[in-house]
Parts: C-alpha cells; sequence; structure tokens
C-alpha cells in the first residue's frame, strides 16, 4: 500500500494535532506516532531517492486538516525545503526538527509537571559602560532550533566549550520546544550557561518563516498566537532576546511579525533576523518596533555570515574580518551568525572560528555579547527611554 492509501484509509483514527514527517522504514518518531496517533507522511515516495518524487500534493492535504498551529515533527532528507518547510509555514504550522531523535515520549512525559524554574542570568545592563563607543560585534551560533542537536552532541561539542568565554558567544536555543520535548535536557542546558555569554530564544516555538506564516488561513490570528505562546516560555525561563528566520527580513509581512512579537512579550529587549538565504540579506540594517509601553525595540538583521562558502557577505573569518574593517566607524553594531556545520583552518567551528574571526580585528572592534550588543545599541539610539527602562527593570 502507499501513503496516500494509508491516508484514506486510517485518516478517521489519526489526531489532527500534530504530524511526523520522516522516511519509510525509519524508527526515531515510531514510537511517538504510535503513542499519540499521529499521521506519519514520507515525503520521499522512495526512501532516499527525492528522484523518484515527493508525495507533495498528499502534504498539502494532510496540513490543510491540521488544527491551526500544531507541530509538525521530523524530517526529510534530500529534498529542498521549499518542498516542505515553505508549504508547512505557509499552512500555519512549525517544523520540529528531530529526526535523529528518539524515544520522546519518554522526555516530553508529564511535561508540564517536570518544567524546572531557573535563575536568570547574572547580566545587568546598567553596569556597561555606555560612553565608551567601538565597533561592536557579537557572534551567535546558527541552527538553536534543532531538538536532535540539543539533545546529542551541542552541549559538549558548541556550547560548554572554553572559546565560548573568550568571544562572549551566544547561542540560539529551542526554549518553547525543548521546554515541552525535553524538559530535562533544557533545564541541564541553561544551567551549563555562562554569564559571559547570552542565550536567545531560536526561532520561534519551532522552524517556520515569519513572513509566509499561516499565509493560507487566518495569518494575523494564528501569527498571534505562536507569539503568545512563546512569549510564556520566554518569561518562564529569563530569555529576553529572540532570533527568527524570515524569507525576506525587509518585508512589509515581516515587520508586521516583528510587531506581533513584541506586543505579545513586553519583557522582549531584542530580536536577531536570519534571512533564509543568505542568513546576512539583511545587510545589518536595524528596525525599530515600539512595544505596548512605548519602548523602543531593535530588530538586528544579520550583517555578515561565518560560512564555508564564498558570497558577499558569508565567508572565511579571514574574509568577514576584512569586510567588518573596512567598513569600521566611530560605533558600529553587528551581528555575525556563525553556521554551525562549517568547519575553518585547523577544523575550528562554532566558537573556535568565532575566535578566529576576532583574532583578526584591531583595537577599534570590541566583543560582546548579544544582550549587550542590543542594550548598547538601544542606548546609543533612544538613551533617555532606554534609562528610564533599565532604572525600573534593573
Amino acid at each position: 500500500k502507499t501513503t496516500l492509501d494509508a491516508w484514506h484509509e486510517f485518516k478517521d483514527k489519526c489526531s489532527n494535532e500534530a504530524l511526523v514527517i520522516m522516511p519509510v522504514q525509519t524508527g526515531e518518531l515510531r514510537e511517538f506516532a504510535i503513542k499519540n496517533n499521529l499521521f506519519v507522511l514520507n515525503l520521499n515516495k522512495k526512501q532516499g531517492d527525492p528522484r523518484s518524487g515527493q508525495n507533495v500534493d498528499l502534504l498539502e492535504e494532510v496540513l490543510a486538516w491540521l488544527q491551526p498551529n500544531v507541530p509538525v515533527y521530523g524530517w526529510e532528507q534530500g529534498v529542498s525545503e521549499d518542498q516542505f518547510v515553505a508549504r508547512i509555514s505557509k499552512s500555519g504550522h512549525p517544523m520540529i526538527p528531530c529526526d535523529w531523535s528518539y524515544n520522546h515520549s519518554l522526555t516530553s512525559l508529564l511535561y508540564t509537571e517536570r518544567q524546572q524554574p531557573v535563575q536568570a542570568q547574572s547580566f545587568n545592563p546598567k553596569l556597561i559602560d555606555f560612553d565608551k563607543k567601538r565597533n561592536y560585534v557579537s557572534f551567535f551560533l546558527s541552527d538553536g532550533d534543532n531538538i536532535q542537536w540539543m539533545m546529542q552532541d551541542f552541549a559538549t561539542g558548541f556550547y560548554d566549550v572554553p572559546e565560548a568565554i573568550e568571544v562572549k558567544m551566544s547561542y540560539g536555543l529551542p526554549v518553547s520546544t525543548l521546554s515541552m520535548m525535553a524538559p530535562a535536557q533544557l533545564h541541564n542546558l541553561m544551567n551549563l550557561r555562562r554569564d559571559e555569554c547570552s542565550v536567545l530564544e531560536m526561532l520561534g516555538g519551532g522552524y517556520y518563516y515569519i513572513d509566509t506564516y499561516s499565509q493560507n488561513n487566518n495569518r494575523n490570528d494564528n501569527l498571534k498566537i505562536a507569539a503568545e505562546r512563546l512569549a510564556v516560555s520566554m518569561r518562564r525561563y529569563h530569555v529576553g532576546l529572540l532570533g527568527v528566520m524570515a524569507m525576506d527580513v525587509k518585508s512589509v509581512a515581516s515587520k508586521e511579525a516583528y510587531q506581533t512579537f513584541v506586543d505579545a512579550n513586553d519583557r522582549l529587549e531584542g530580536i536577531i533576523a536570519l534571512q533564509y538565504s543568505p542568513y546576512a540579506g539583511g545587510g545589518g540594517e536595524v528596525f525599530w518596533v515600539t512595544n505596548k509601553n512605548g519602548y523602543d525595540i531593535p530588530v538586528i538583521t544579520v550583517r555578515y555570515s561565518l560560512w564555508d562558502r564564498i558570497h558577499e557577505r558569508e565567508g572565511s573569518p579571514d574574509f568577514i574580518a576584512s569586510k567588518l574593517k573596512a567598513e569600521a566607524q566611530v560605533e558600529s553594531f553587528s551581528a555575525i551568525c556563525v553556521h554551525a556545520w562549517s568547519r575553518f583552518e585547523g577544523n575550528a567551528h562554532g566558537a573556535a572560528a568565532a575566535r578566529l574571526c576576532a583574532g583578526k580585528l584591531d583595537g577599534r572592534f570590541e566583543v560582546v555579547n548579544m544582550q549587550e550588543l542590543v542594550w548598547r545599541l538601544r542606548m546609543s539610539r533612544h538613551p533617555e527611554q532606554t534609562l528610564e527602562y533599565l532604572n525600573k527593570i534593573f
């Protein structure tokens, strides 16, 4: 029988509160799908062979059958994200990359009872010397939405590493989704945070594009629901920075989404916006969004990406450092995304790759974590309201 046959025969026995997308004959999410009565759809009609076609028409039918804003778990190998993530986003669902992690019925068991409070980081922006002017640079790691990575070598290979302190590395974590799928591991990762580093929520409760989210159905309502859900987990875990992904970070739809996230969370300190391709498509441009209390919140687009491929805004540590030095001013604020899977000189990756880049900068520059970058930018552009807010909150 084909997957289409299974859909026609078993649709009425499946829950429309989630979907699993996985290749046929894989076991990672099998028990999770059975436990929750979820339909499992193999996007590639033939395992490991994208040339044999995809179940795209069936995917669109199943997505329309799902309840709004419910997750799609898993992934498909060898297929462009245009084939599935783009469709999932437009239909108003977050994609949860977890095709290589097991036992989520166990790791998520009674998650509401197992979510543990965590202490806020000791970072206090009132202690920043705002009179000092430099070209400020902040490095953060990509792919922080990836649940399976969080369950495997993220902590030991990328997060809890000595180079992170040297470059005050910032890390995206899937705080909202991991708090439900594996609360014990989220608690572990939050306890491993270094005071010198920053944590961002990535990418807003799953992987989707904020400018296309729920394009096909009730966009405003569904985006608002996603933002309000996200605000709960960010406040619970004392995360004030949000990383988002858009097909076009400068589009009207993206700016509407920025406003929605800011409206939902009056403790949101700043947003870092990546473009789908290239990540640095925003060129470092900053947009300002006013929250309900009248404070202006920065949306900082990625200026450059450390990536082992050639592009005018992506490249090696040497290349990115040369670009930054050529653009140096009296004061500037640059968010640099470090592509998690790229390798450079000496197999340097993650924070070690950021250290290579930082080592090429001169005295006009200073490397700071993302929270400090955000607060320096806020104080530089809106000093009176920023000082008022800091005195009120800290």
